[in-house]
């Protein structure tokens, strides 16, 4: 629960709920302990949210809003991002529906395909709900664009026509603002209107009411709220006089602007929509996947709907050519015109990765799931295949390359063993992988736990059945298995490799398939650790700087560089007095000590001497390295989790030596190019750290 859960939820424990129990802002930085500022930013987000009201001023009073005062609205459930990325899109939607009597006039701005129709229909729908389902309210749509041609054809649709109007009006003819009175106009593609037909629109906003062409004298009162699109510059397109009448402009995003996980929702959206009609499950490669999160659509959600579409139209034709069960969707069957418009971008979300990795398995009229979401899906093929193609594309020798994965590897089984260590059971279902593989890897794993007297858990057992049946198809699709950490393997972990090559022609028998030494190197690290070992204890790491977020941001990006949670931060108020960070600082550093010490990465002040004060305060060895910054937390880091059974005065020293090394380095490279005969010390120094700020942010 983050803290502006925890405020709400004392607003609720203690009721809270009216202008005689309501409380100061002061009062709940206190109970929290926290700076006023910070409570008065949380308290006015949960008063924009609705949950809270303020009455009163200096002070201003905070208690808990009339929950029954709020309909619960579910018109807007069905669009991609209306509790993310375009929230504020749909709040002012909501505005624009519910303001008395009949709503505002509405301009919806966006480009071709971002939803403009698909929000003007959940707008129509919210006003049925709000204004009354039981009475009939129109809604009624108008392409501007059909009639673009004809000036005068347009203007005679939309507001109606009488007799002798025009050659051929022979009678009165209504106009679909007849139709839309009560209701909603929505006039797509609204730039698309001349000048004529926008001077009539904005005499029947200001005054009420219109006239049909041909009328001189008759006046057709208005009941009506006009919703326009275009995806136009309305700078440019729509008149002046015409635009500032309109009250309410809401701006969609583009597809490349949304977040990767709204895009992810919308690719499976599209997908399950399909799976549904044809009433086929459909599986999507990973690559794919990967390739239409970074495919910047040009004509956005609507062309990837379709590209989708066709995706699925070519696995049909492969389903039914080859008799399969599901469709299967490959790079090949992805329209040439997306690898045109990709791009390329970093994705740091762990949860993706894995989808990317592993794919997307879709049933139909069921909840959409990941294939892999839980750790199980470990595909060591893939993970190689990736990053030698990376370290290809940077021009680097065979020899660096190998070197480069071995370490790649074993880091990468690491973090994954360390997922599988937990105390819920991953949820694979069991039809994804074969009968035969799955009594394989249980064998295999019940003779190890007897010969190696160890512990392995369900979710190992899973990670081992998958991988065999991912290794089985690579050798049956007639793919070769490279393992660069094979010596490395047979060396560091004899007894498991041992034990593997001892059942290799009980595991060619069971997979059918002939089993080389390269995957016997991938098999031995399945039965390394048992689930007490996996833990192992490394000394910890605590960034600690003043200001609201500084010690985290350091954290947060070495953790990413590191592909670790291991390194934790504390961040000091300006105005926080010495002995409340004392006490802080005692409780971290238990929650992160396993028996080796903490290492505290301090910024400046009184940190710098607090070493006996804390060991005294916890009786946990605490060394205290002052000065932080990115490259210092990286090397301590590194040293930390790449050195086993390193001792904590050792790792300091350590520390100390290469970051020292990495400064010496810098300012020597700079005297060779700079002459500073003429600076002071202070000016020198200025410029050293300058410089090593750069360093770091050209490395990042």
């Amino acid at each position: 629960m983050n803290r502006i859960e925890k405020i709400l939820e004392y607003f609720k424990k203690n009721a809270i709920n009216c202008e005689n129990k309501a409380v100061r802002t002061i009062d709940i930085a206190n109970i929290f302990e926290i700076q006023r500022t910070d409570a008065s930013a949380e308290l006015n987000k949960l008063v924009k949210q609705g949950v809270l009201e303020k009455c009163g001023s200096k002070p201003v009073l905070y208690y808990l809003s009339d929950i029954k005062k709020e309909k619960k609205c579910i018109s807007f459930t069905n669009i991609i991002g209306s509790n993310g990325s375009i929230k504020a899109q749909i709040d002012l939607a909501k505005a624009a529906i519910s303001y008395p009597p009949h709503g505002l006039h509405t301009l919806i701005c966006g480009e071709s395909g971002v939803g403009k129709s698909l929000l003007a229909e959940s707008m129509a729908n919210y006003a049925k709900e709000l204004w009354g389902k039981e009475k009939n309210i129109p809604f009624i749509t108008f392409s501007c664009a059909d009639y673009a041609d004809n000036a005068q054809l347009l203007v005679s649709q939309l507001f109606g026509y009488v007799k002798g109007a025009f050659t051929g009006a022979t009678e009165e003819h209504e106009g679909v603002l007849d139709r839309a009175q009560g209701g909603i106009l929505f006039l797509d593609e609204i730039h698309r209107l001349p000048p004529t037909g926008q001077e009539l629109l904005f005499i029947l906003i200001d005054k009420g009411f219109y006239r049909r062409l041909g009328e001189t004298k008759t006046e057709h009162k208005s009941n009506v709220m006009i919703i326009g699109a275009t995806s136009e510059n309305v700078d440019s397109s729509l008149l002046l006089t015409f635009k500032r009448r309109i009250p309410v402009q809401i701006n969609l995003p583009s597809i490349m602007q949304r977040p990767i996980d709204e895009r992810l929702k919308l690719i499976m959206h599209f997908f399950n929509q399909e799976a549904i009609r044809l009433n086929y499950p459909i599986y999507i490669e990973g690559k794919v996947v990967d390739l239409l999160l970074k495919y910047n659509c040009p004509a956005n959600i609507g062309e990837l709907k379709n590209d989708i579409v066709l995706c699925c139209a070519k696995g049909y034709l492969k389903l039914q050519a080859y008799n399969k069960k599901q469709l299967e969707i490959t790079m090949s069957d992805l329209p040439n015109r997306i690898f045109t418009h990709l791009k390329y971008q970093t994705i740091l979300d762990s949860t993706i990765n894995q989808i990317l990795q592993t794919g997307i398995f879709i049933e139909p009229n069921k909840d959409q799931k990941f294939i892999d979401n839980d750790g199980y899906g470990i595909d060591f093929y893939k993970y190689i295949d990736r990053k030698i193609e990376n370290y290809r594309q940077l021009r680097m020798s065979d020899t660096e390359i190998s070197n480069q994965v071995k370490v790649d590897l074993d880091q990468y089984f690491q973090v994954v063993m360390k997922s599988l260590n937990k105390n819920r059971e991953s949820d694979i279902p069991t039809s994804i992988i074969e009968k035969d593989i799955w009594e394989t890897a249980n064998v295999l794993l019940e003779d190890a736990a007897i010969m190696f007297n160890r512990i392995y858990n369900r979710n190992i057992l899973t990670a081992l059945a998958w991988h065999l049946q991912q290794f089985k198809e690579r050798v049956i699709s007639g793919r070769v298995v490279y393992n660069t950490n094979l010596e490395n393997i047979r060396k560091r972990y004899k007894r498991e490799f041992t034990y593997v090559s001892n059942k290799i022609q009980y595991i060619s028998d069971k997979l059918k398939v002939d089993v080389s030494l390269d995957e016997l190197g991938f098999l031995a690290m399945f039965f390394i650790h048992d689930i007490s070992k996996i833990n192992e204890e490394k000394i910890g790491i605590l960034v600690v700087a003043h200001g609201r977020s500084t010690a985290q941001n350091l954290a947060e990006v070495t953790n990413n560089l590191l592909g670790t949670e291991h390194i934790k931060a504390y961040n000091i108020p300006l105005n926080q007095n010495n002995t409340k960070t004392i006490s802080d600082l005692t409780r971290e550093i238990k929650k992160i000590d396993n028996g080796k010490g903490v290492v505290l990465l301090v910024d400046m002040g009184f940190l710098v001497t607090m070493e006996k004060i804390l060991f005294i305060e916890t009786g946990i060895n605490v060394r205290i390295i002052p000065n932080v910054t990115t490259a210092l937390v990286l090397e301590a880091g590194r040293q930390i989790l790449t050195n086993e059974n390193i001792e904590l005065d050792e790792v300091i020293d350590n520390i100390y030596t290469t970051y020292d090394e990495y400064v010496a380095t810098v300012r020597n490279q700079l005297t060779k190019d700079v002459k500073l005969e003429n600076i002071t010390n202070d000016e020198k120094n200025l410029f050293y750290l300058f410089v090593l700020v750069v360093l770091e942010l050209l490395k990042k």
